[in-house]
């Protein structure tokens, strides 16, 4: 009696090629989109991050001013004590928005924010600055009213 021995065929070794060749794209697409959803969650928090640390910047400027003057939506100059102006400028179209600290007339500090101008405008009346936003994926909408404590201090006394 003769034994054969079994083995694949050429088909079966080209179809088993095939399947392996289609799961290894596959495997490379989603790792490709796992990489991509990682650098923009990393990016989206960052842009979150410095967006809080300008909102925060902005309410203890506002908190601290004695009077807000607004020339025009784009502008805020804060006076505060000892001197000290705080300008805040909303550049729409580099989409930037700039803070810049001056002591007695001579410049003192600087931040810019970039990324955050885009949509934004100042307005004041009495004691409270008011911010309004547009709609953004990253930081909402609507208007945040950013009160004086020297303001409301200084309407209070007799």
């Amino acid at each position: 009696m003769v034994s054969r021995r079994r083995a694949f065929t050429l088909v079966e070794i080209t179809f088993a090629i095939a399947m392996l060749s289609v799961f290894m794209l596959i495997s490379a697409h989603l790792f490709r989109n796992s990489l991509d959803t990682s650098v923009n969650t990393r990016d989206a928090a960052n842009r979150i991050g410095t967006w809080q640390a300008m909102q925060r910047t902005l309410r203890r400027d506002a908190w601290e001013a004695r009077s807000f003057v607004t020339s025009d939506p784009s502008l805020v100059m804060m006076l505060q004590p000892q001197g000290r102006t705080v300008t805040w400028m909303i550049d729409a179209k580099r989409d930037n928005l700039s803070r810049v600290v001056t002591v007695n007339g001579e410049p003192w500090d600087s931040n810019t924010w970039s990324g955050h101008g885009r949509g934004m405008s100042f307005s004041a009346a009495g004691p409270i600055l008011t911010l309004s936003i547009e709609q953004s994926p990253i930081r909402g909408g609507g208007t945040f009213s950013l009160p004086s404590q020297a303001q409301m201090l200084e309407e209070r006394r007799p």
